[in-house]
């Protein structure tokens, strides 16, 4: 992993990530100011003048492919498979990826950084709802545990949450 103090940049992490998107296998492995990682926390930006930044991107990541299944085990089109971090990590709205499954059901995420994840598959979901640490906790127990290895490609297949009707 290589660091290099970047100065003065206007760079957003959604930017950044869109960027990275371009290259496969990238991943934001780190944002430091000085010894202290502010990936996960942020800065706050005052008058004294502080350490510079250093964003460590990493070109070894993985992926996860797979197919969203339903009660039957059918192949479900055109649904969201959002890629969600470990516990400890979901105050950082950057580590979430999300894409929508193609006509069989099929789906590949990439630039996933190493580590345990987890997956989930909703039939309907809110724009943005998963990064709701109370919405996420009522269908935690359905989602599917990955584990991705650097340069490598995870398969799972993962079952789809259906929407709720009135009443459940």
């Amino acid at each position: 992993m290589g660091w290099a103090a970047l100065g003065t940049i206007w760079l957003t992490l959604d930017r950044l990530n869109a960027m990275l998107s371009g290259v496969l296998s990238s991943y934001v492995s780190d944002i430091r100011q000085g010894a202290v990682s502010i990936y996960d926390t942020g800065f706050t930006v005052g008058k004294e003048m502080a350490d510079p930044l250093e964003v460590g991107i990493n070109t070894n990541g993985g992926s996860i492919e797979g197919t969203e299944l339903n009660a039957e085990r059918k192949p479900v089109p055109r649904t969201s498979v959002v890629v969600v971090p470990p516990a400890n990590r979901r105050s950082n709205s950057a580590l979430y990826k999300i894409v929508q499954s193609d006509a069989q059901g099929r789906f590949t995420i990439s630039g996933i950084a190493p580590g345990a994840w987890k997956v989930f598959a909703w039939e309907s979901v809110p724009a943005n709802a998963f990064l709701n640490r109370d919405f996420l906790q009522e269908y935690e127990a359905q989602g599917t545990n990955v584990t991705v290895l650097a340069g490598t490609r995870a398969g799972v297949d993962i079952s789809v949450i259906r929407k709720k009707t009135a009443g459940q």
